[in-house]
């Protein structure tokens, strides 16, 4: 391969700036790119006069992911809105004037409190004609009974009647003493090694909700987990209560912010960057699957991009294209990070204490828990910075505590590609129930929109300068 033939893979080499994050059930990717043109033509008008390509020549759709957070959108739609409300009221983000804010959440929740009175007293009449009715019937059916079994007697003699009484009695018992013993005999037959241990109630209960007899369940796999909707708290709802914001809230800004930067006007024609989001599942227990963080999903998916770029036939540029576009790729691992709590401030160090509703947070570990070094940090600021955006966040984990783990290291360990980890504050995290900052929903979308539009401008100013 000559001179002229590398410097025409460098300059089609493609970077693949990822934004990755967990919990999600499964990832579909979907690639298109725009076509391999030999000519040093203008891609960007070559696309645009081709019709057959597709309108998302430059970015990697990664959005048919089926993630369960139908309970969370609109919640946090609400968060984002209500955030922009305060911004387009000029209110002071330092010092926050709330009247207006507080006016139109009083009389929302005076609305609220009717409906549910309304409701209430709906429900009650509701309940109040269902009991009357179940209680007619059954006095109509012991009525039948009565009425019955005075009918027999009078027919028969009344001591024909009493005998009849006392042997069905007596048979009674009969039965009841042989389907003890049969249940006896059942019973001991049933010690299978797992059935006997399991809670007896529970199996009831599945039976019941499978329509099937208890006996034919033989294993289960159950896990708990919080189905309340999310919901807005706090005096001026400045905060997110929700089941899995860790990290249901980073995949939806992130797919969110994708769809906004790539849905603006003109934002794709001259992109020369491979937008990609990529959500995993099983983060929690270690992204080691087939659906982790550690398979080979990511390092597949930038081959099979890098080979949209390439001659098909050109074992050796295959090669170059792939080693140059990890060079100039960066992954934004994003998971939630630690609030500090004010009943346990002693938690953090006093420098390195996130508060909700200031901005995301960048997280750093001398350990490489978290993915972050010198270079990826000043990237992610300085994108901060050209956008007009919040100051973002440093956390470092107390010396003498434990550091926990994100698919960032995961991934740059397996790909060789630069990366960062930060995520946007919250308590309570793995609870059933967690919290989060309202106007975070608002700076972690803005963030990632950020990142999509002025990534490829700040990494050439830093790599000039080197």
């Amino acid at each position: 391969m000559d001179v002229k033939e590398l410097d025409r893979v460098k300059e089609s080499s493609p970077a693949i700036i990822a934004v990755t994050s967990s919990s999600s059930p499964s990832l579909f990717l979907n690639t298109t790119s725009n076509k391999n043109d030999n000519d040093e033509e203008d891609v960007c008008q070559d696309q645009l006069d081709d019709s057959s390509s597709s309108p998302s020549n430059d970015v990697i759709s990664a959005l048919n992911v089926e993630v369960d957070t139908k309970e969370l959108i609109p919640t946090a739609k609400k968060a984002i809105a209500i955030n922009e409300d305060i911004h387009n009221d000029d209110v002071n983000n330092e010092e926050f004037d709330f009247s207006a804010l507080r006016a139109k959440l009083a009389q929302k929740a005076e609305s609220t409190t009717t409906k549910k009175l309304n409701i209430v007293v709906t429900l009650d009449d509701h309940y109040k004609s269902q009991r009357e009715k179940k209680l007619l019937e059954l006095k109509k059916k012991n009525e039948a009974k009565e009425y019955l079994k005075s009918f027999q007697c009078i027919a028969n003699n009344a001591n024909t009647c009493e005998g009849q009484q006392e042997v069905a009695v007596a048979d009674a018992d009969a039965d009841a003493d042989a389907n003890a013993g049969s249940k006896k005999d059942a019973s001991k037959s049933e010690k299978d090694g797992w059935t006997e241990y399991q809670e007896s109630i529970l199996l009831q209960m599945l039976a019941a909700e499978l329509d099937m007899a208890s006996s034919n369940i033989l294993d289960f796999e159950l896990n708990l987990f919080d189905v309340q909707k999310a919901s807005l708290g706090g005096a001026y709802s400045e905060f997110v209560h929700s089941a899995r914001l860790d990290n249901l809230a980073s995949c939806f800004m992130a797919v969110e912010g994708l769809v906004e930067y790539s849905s603006k006007e003109g934002a794709l024609e001259c992109d020369e960057d491979i937008s990609l989001v990529a959500l995993f599942d099983h983060e929690e227990i270690g992204s080691d699957s087939a659906t982790g963080a550690g398979s080979p999903i990511m390092g597949e998916a930038v081959k099979r991009i890098c080979s949209a770029f390439e001659d098909k036939d050109d074992s050796h540029n295959h090669i170059c294209t792939y080693s140059k576009s990890i060079a100039k790729s960066f992954v934004l691992s994003v998971d939630q990070a630690h609030a500090i709590h004010p009943n346990y401030a002693g938690k953090h160090e006093k420098g390195h204490a996130p508060k909700m509703n200031d901005g995301m947070v960048i997280k750093r570990n001398s350990n490489q828990r978290y993915a972050t070094t010198g270079v990826t940090g000043l990237i992610v600021r300085e994108i901060a910075r050209k956008a007009g955006l919040k100051p973002v966040q440093e956390f470092v984990v107390r010396n003498d505590c434990g550091c926990g783990s994100t698919i960032g290291p995961i991934i740059s360990s397996t790909t060789g590609m630069r990366a960062i980890d930060m995520g946007c504050p919250q308590l309570s995290m793995h609870s059933i129930r967690e919290t989060m900052g309202t106007s975070d929903f608002t700076n972690g979308l803005d963030l990632f929109k950020a990142f999509f539009l002025h990534f490829r401008d700040v990494d050439d100013s830093i790599a000039d300068k080197n």
